[in-house]
């Protein structure tokens, strides 16, 4: 609510009096929110790495045409805060790569869902982001696994992939990147470097159909869950094994040069940082594919 002043000098003879009139001028008006000036510049930033054509989400949101039919399922995703995806505890810590929304982005969608989903002036389109289609790094040395078919029914895949680096001594590798063939279909992958020693052992137990299987996991394909029913753990650190599966240590050592999710960036260390891959060595591509696109 708005109140409206009205000041007035009256003046007899030599004595002036200040006179003070205010009354209600009504609600201020509303900001109109619209997609272009207020709703894109919102989705480009935290939303179109994933949500663009050719890519792992289930539709685009590049456009205003594109963003129409799904305002409604949007503003509800963001009200729940079930988008953008980020599973960390918000109340532990700060997370450089925090990806939640602010408060005010959602305030921003919901209002503008509520308000009629108005267009606004082209004028107001912030620029699409650009997409580098390739490398983030300049390479020295390239490793490719062997192309794989999706089934069209594949909604959750794993692979284990194996390759051998061949290095005849051991390298320090500063940054990685992991670069899909198709990225409709990868939901994820991590590399994992392997011991020469070790890779004989990890081969012969992934090709097991019950790899993983016990009392606590169960399989659909190739996918391992965790059973509903394995008991929960509230003080890991005053467990035996570190709060993991009874009888298996939570803290192993697993080198990772790199990894790929929808919208991660190269890994990259700090300068004087490296992780050693040693000769011989080699690199377990752990694959997800999920052909949501059919």
């Amino acid at each position: 609510m708005r109140l409206r002043s009205v000041i007035g000098i009256l003046c007899v003879g030599g004595w002036c009096s200040l006179l003070l009139e205010a009354g209600n001028e009504g609600p201020a008006p509303q900001k109109e929110i619209t997609y272009s000036k207020d709703v894109a510049p919102v989705l480009y930033k935290n939303c179109v790495m994933c949500h663009r054509p050719n890519d792992i989400a289930p539709m685009s949101l590049l456009t205003y045409e594109e963003v129409l039919p799904f305002a409604g399922l949007i503003r509800q995703s963001v009200d729940q805060r079930k988008m953008p995806p980020w599973h960390a505890d918000p109340s532990v810590g700060e997370f450089m790569n925090d990806a939640r929304l602010s408060d005010a982005d959602i305030r921003t969608i919901d209002e503008w869902v509520k308000g009629g989903m108005k267009k606004g002036d082209p004028k107001d389109m912030p620029s699409a982001p650009a997409f580098e289609p390739g490398w983030h790094i300049k390479p020295d040395v390239i490793f490719t696994i062997p192309e794989f078919l999706v089934p069209k029914t594949a909604q959750d895949d794993y692979e284990y992939i194996y390759v051998a680096t061949n290095f005849s001594e051991d390298k320090w590798i500063q940054a990685g990147e992991v670069l899909p063939g198709d990225r409709r279909v990868v939901h994820h992958a991590t590399v994992s470097v392997i011991d020469q020693a070790e890779y004989a052992k990890h081969l012969a137990e992934h090709a097991k159909e019950n790899a993983g299987v016990d009392e606590y996991h169960y399989r659909t394909g190739k996918v391992l869950h965790l059973r509903p029913d394995a008991p929960v753990i509230d003080d890991g650190c005053a467990a035996p094994d570190g709060g993991g599966i009874p009888g298996h240590s939570s803290g192993y050592l697993n080198i990772v040069p790199a990894i790929y999710l929808p919208g991660h960036m190269p890994e990259v260390r700090p300068p004087g940082y490296a992780l050693r891959i040693p000769a011989g060595g080699y690199l377990q591509f752990q694959v997800h594919y999920s052909n949501h696109h059919g």
